[in-house]
């Protein structure tokens, strides 16, 4: 009878070691819901960062692309030749309009044929991608005879626009004029005033168009008395 007692009770005493060598049911699910709970603030954490840095990058890339547009129409308006002349037209919405430049040749272009081209006109309408927005074009145009135009190209520089308009400075009165004629000659300043459809504040940009004089003819002096 003493070996059997001594048997069973090393049994039932490796059975125990056993059963406690392993985890319980609530051991297990307290275990996967403290990880759960740490993989979702680490998954929240990142995803923040990652919004937060594209943000910051399409911040950066609007900046940039105003920037850009700045420095190519500063440059066009600085540089235009002695025989440019302007007409400014303001469409039936508040983004619509148009800033005609004539017999400037070349400039504005992204294609050799554009040379030939009689006028460039900025013009804004409404964005067909883009529902309640518009869009700003550089459009190229060449006269075909008997007062008509022929264009030659079209091409997008800003979009995404609630709201855009064109002034010219009168370089007498010193006024900004919204509507303006070849015949009123050469202005001193262009202004263009837009607002994004995603930024709250408008946007303002001036530039300087340099004055052209025609050189005064000297006259011939006269003989002088004879005494």
């Amino acid at each position: 009878a003493e070996p059997r007692r001594g048997i069973t009770l090393n049994v039932e005493r490796k059975r125990f070691v056993a059963r406690r060598e392993g985890f319980t049911l609530i051991e297990v699910v307290c275990a996967l819901a403290l990880m759960i709970f740490l993989f979702g603030g680490l998954y929240g954490i990142a995803n923040g960062a990652l919004t937060l840095c594209r943000s910051s990058n399409d911040a950066r890339t609007a900046e940039l692309r105003l920037n850009n547009l700045d420095s190519l129409l500063r440059n066009t308006f600085e540089e235009l030749p002695r025989s440019a002349s302007f007409e400014l037209s303001v469409g039936g919405s508040e983004a619509a309009g148009a800033l005609t430049i004539f017999d400037a040749p070349g400039i504005l272009g992204w294609r050799r044929d554009f040379a030939v081209g009689s006028r460039v006109a900025l013009r804004t309408e409404s964005d067909p991608m883009k529902q309640g927005s518009s869009r700003l074009l550089i459009e190229h145009w060449t006269d075909s005879g008997a007062g008509t135009a022929r264009p030659l190209g079209e091409l997008t520089i800003l979009s995404g626009l609630r709201s855009a308009r064109w002034r010219l400075l009168h370089p007498e009165t010193g006024q900004w004029e919204d509507l303006w004629f070849p015949q009123q000659g050469r202005p001193l300043m262009a202004e263009f005033t837009f607002q994004l459809s995603d930024v709250s504040t408008p946007e303002r940009m001036v530039f300087w168009i340099p004055p052209f004089i025609a050189p005064q003819e000297t006259q011939p002096a006269a003989p002088p008395a004879q005494p």
